[in-house]
């Protein structure tokens, strides 16, 4: 046997081996069970948008290590390991200031009962809301003294109440919410938390249209699709942060026709960022400041 061969088969055997204790360490975790349950306030409401995670588990792709309750404050885990299991409960998201509560359980626990204080809450009825075959969340953002924008997300029940938990008391909000899918975006400015429900009225929209020109459009991409480059690109709109060099929070996205044109519907008044490009880098992002109702906006690639 020559020595090439050799090193062939050694190398040969080693990938089988690796995947072999990947395959039977996939199997353990399938073999488990789920940790199921509900998260509450003190006097028994559901609390939406917290962050479920399993204490131990390998932050990595292939591994879900967290979950987040949906608009009835529900969960459930991936399966896991038999046998006890901490999770690290926190209302807000990963970024909210909020320290984390530890809660002692077992995998196979289908009616764990969690009670967490939310902290300051945004209640809303986003009226006229339509739902969609599945949940869509809204968002609040608020500006940061260091110019930072931080962004809070909560699903949105089906009559388009919401609730966002963990929020600063001295700032004022802003939301932004799809209440008819890409059709129709609303934007509502100086929330501040309370307890009350305040309502969010449709507000007018308007569109923002134009076309991509340049020969590269009729080009091969090398990235992301081996069609034409006009498939590959993606045209951004974004709800500018005001006094930072942040590109601001997507507020939809859309691709080409087939000349080059796009239209993006439904955006409330106001000026935005709107980013031409692809996620493979063949074309870098090119952004132009728009004010929502221009239909003649031209992105030249040549």
């Amino acid at each position: 046997m020559s020595r090439g061969l050799r090193t062939a088969l050694i190398a040969v055997a080693a990938v089988a081996a690796w995947l072999a204790v990947a395959w039977a360490g996939d199997r353990g975790r399938a073999a488990g069970r789920p940790v199921a349950g509900v998260v509450r306030d003190a006097e028994g409401r559901a609390i939406p948008a917290v962050e479920i995670e399993v204490e131990g588990l390998p932050k990595s792709w292939r591994v879900q290590h967290s979950w987040r309750t949906d608009v009835h404050g529900r969960f459930q885990t991936s399966a896991l390991s038999e046998g006890p299991a901490v999770l690290l409960v926190k209302a807000g998201g990963p970024r909210a200031h909020s320290a984390a509560t530890r809660v002692e359980t077992r995998a196979g626990v289908r009616d764990l009962v969690i009670v967490l204080d939310p902290g300051p809450q945004l209640l809303l009825h986003l009226v006229d809301y339509v739902p969609g075959q599945q949940e869509r969340w809204a968002r609040v953002r608020w500006v940061e003294p260091d110019g930072s924008w931080p962004v809070r997300y909560a699903p949105i029940r089906k009559d388009g109440w919401v609730c966002f938990v963990a929020l600063p008391l001295d700032r004022e909000l802003e939301l932004w919410a799809e209440t008819e899918g890409s059709r129709r975006h609303v934007v509502a400015r100086g929330l501040k938390p309370s307890a009350q429900e305040q309502r969010i009225e449709p507000v007018e929209v308007m569109e923002i249209a134009g076309r991509v020109r340049g020969t590269r459009l009729f080009s091969v991409p090398t990235g992301e699709t081996r069609g034409l480059l006009r498939d590959a690109i993606r045209v951004d709109v974004f709800a500018p942060a005001a006094g930072t060099r942040s590109s601001g929070l997507l507020v939809t996205s859309t691709r080409l026709e087939r000349d080059g044109s796009f239209r993006v519907r439904g955006l409330p008044p106001g000026t935005y960022e709107v980013s031409v490009g692809t996620h493979a880098g063949d074309v870098w992002s090119v952004e132009k400041s728009v004010k929502a109702g221009t239909t003649d906006v031209i992105f030249d690639l040549d």
